[in-house]
């Protein structure tokens, strides 16, 4: 069987993206490289990055990082453990690196996104409350 590019036993590029994004969720505790990334896709570091890039606008790793804090953001927002835990969970042992990492990104410190949440839970609760 002979492979041809675009052929019906070429991999379609949106499912190597696809497969790559999910390879990157299940390892949201982890530190990964491009590289590991790329060859998880069958492609070469230079050919993923452009793909990837070109199907989600964002750099492999930067998108990466933005998955680890979509899930530090649901952590904050459903749990009580301690944001130094959550970092552990989303790959980074310095919790005071994972600070400032939260707080490029979402222009808050994980306290103070927390602290924002509760208080929306609690306005949202007193509506119920009242509604009833």
């Amino acid at each position: 069987t002979f492979l041809y590019p675009g052929g019906a036993g070429a991999p379609q590029k949106e499912d190597v993206i696809a497969r790559s994004i999910q390879y990157m969720r299940n390892r949201l505790d982890k530190i990964l490289t491009i590289k590991e990334v790329a060859d998880a896709g069958g492609l070469s570091i230079s050919h993923f990055s452009h793909l990837f890039h070109k199907t989600t606008g964002l750099p492999p790793l930067e998108y990466f990082i933005r998955l680890k804090l979509e899930k530090a953001c649901i952590l904050l927002y459903d749990s009580d453990i301690k944001i130094k835990n959550i970092a552990v969970m989303v790959g980074y042992d310095d919790p005071y690196y994972f600070s400032r990492l939260f707080k490029k990104h979402m222009e808050m410190s994980p306290h103070q996104y927390r602290s924002l949440q509760e208080g929306r839970r609690r306005i949202g609760e007193n509506v119920v409350m009242e509604a009833v």
